[in-house]
């Protein structure tokens, strides 16, 4: 099935027009992806790539910030709450696909991913990186039917992750927020059985495969 579903992503991957920089998505970045952006302001977002940061007056959205570049990443401010990363990621046959993620942060962050064919036509998650689950960050000895651990899970009734790309390989980063989002008294309990690390994704031209803690 993974690889039927693998075999269609390449051969609809085809069809999509071939940007070969951050700054050719920028300039075609939709309103559903980021809201508002006029043309000129596009422009403006792809200028200067030396320099560490570039805003622009944005109608709805108020001041929206590049915070990075490199020449296949972007990550943009696009809120006092909200970020929104673009990379862009290589497919083994020589086209691309686009990944984006989109963060709210309030008491704990938390993102969303989406994929796209270059122009912007949303793929489907399924087989582009595992489901999210609260176990990437359980220790893989943990006892799970101990009664500590069960007491200690329980407090677990969302799962907020803060995702980041690397600006500079094909690596992705998630980071678990529950210690933002739990009480101090509940997360003291939960703490020993957690690996204190993040989960780190490598794309592997197919999709994302999550290394080893």
């Amino acid at each position: 099935m993974k690889y039927i579903f693998s075999s269609i992503l390449l051969l609809f991957c085809l069809t999509t027009i071939n940007a070969q920089t951050i700054q050719d998505v920028i300039l075609t970045i939709p309103d559903d992806v980021v809201v508002g952006l006029t043309t000129e302001q596009k422009t403006q977002l792809c200028a200067d790539p030396a320099t560490d940061s570039v805003a622009v007056e944005n109608v709805l959205n108020g001041q929206i910030i590049r915070l990075a570049i490199s020449n296949d990443y972007v990550s943009l401010q696009t809120s006092d709450v909200g970020t929104t990363q673009i990379k862009i990621l290589p497919l083994v046959n020589d086209t691309k696909i686009l990944a984006v993620v989109k963060t709210v942060c309030s008491d704990a962050c938390d993102s969303r991913i989406q994929f796209y064919t270059l122009d912007w036509r949303l793929l489907p998650e399924q087989s582009l990186l595992p489901i999210r689950t609260f176990d990437w960050f359980i220790k893989q000895d943990v006892d799970r039917q101990s009664s500590d651990f069960k007491d200690a899970i329980k407090a677990v009734d969302m799962n907020p992750i803060l995702l980041n790309f690397s600006p500079t390989d094909y690596s992705l980063t998630a980071d678990s927020e529950i210690g933002n989002y739990i009480s101090s008294e509940d997360y003291a309990g939960l703490e020993p059985f957690l690996t204190g690390k993040p989960k780190v994704f490598v794309w592997d031209k197919i999709s994302f495969k999550g290394k080893s803690n």
